[in-house]
């Protein structure tokens, strides 16, 4: 049997440095303490810088406030600058054809999987269960993000 160059970490860990809940990463090291001395080379695990929370939104964006209007429903990881990109109404994009520039639901998501699961659901739904989503949380239709942009 011919035997693999790449070495996997050991289901458990040889040396750590940090409890079982903190983010960690392995590494091949052949300087872990007293076991340099032997030569050998041995798969240790040291913390990890710790992360920024990510927050990614599903939104949806109506170009009137009422239940006529034309929907939008998109993903992003930073609604605020979502939203002011949707308000520049360039010609050749699809909120800009039509004016979508209302927000008028969002929902927040940590991690981007969801969102988009998220996303895809509700691009699945008819109109009328779009509408009884927003109007559940937004029974007035007002803009949520009407404040934001006030220059």
């Amino acid at each position: 049997m011919a035997s693999s160059s790449i070495r996997q970490p050991p289901p458990h860990p040889v040396i750590s440095n940090r409890s079982e809940k903190s983010p960690t990463r392995w590494h091949l090291s052949n300087s872990a303490g007293h076991l340099a001395d032997s030569g050998r080379s041995v798969w240790i695990r040291t913390a990890m810088s710790p992360r920024r929370q990510h927050s990614y939104w599903l939104y949806i964006l109506s170009n009137v406030l009422g239940r006529s209007g034309t929907l939008y429903v998109g993903v992003t990881n930073n609604l605020q600058r979502r939203v002011r990109e949707h308000t520049q109404l360039r010609p050749d994009t699809f909120t800009g054809r039509y004016g979508v520039t209302h927000l008028v639901h969002c929902e927040e998501f940590r991690y981007i999987s969801d969102a988009i699961g998220r996303e895809k659901q509700i691009k699945g739904w008819g109109r009328s269960r779009k509408l009884d989503l927003i109007e559940a949380e937004n029974p007035g239709w007002v803009d949520l993000s009407a404040e934001w942009f006030t220059e």
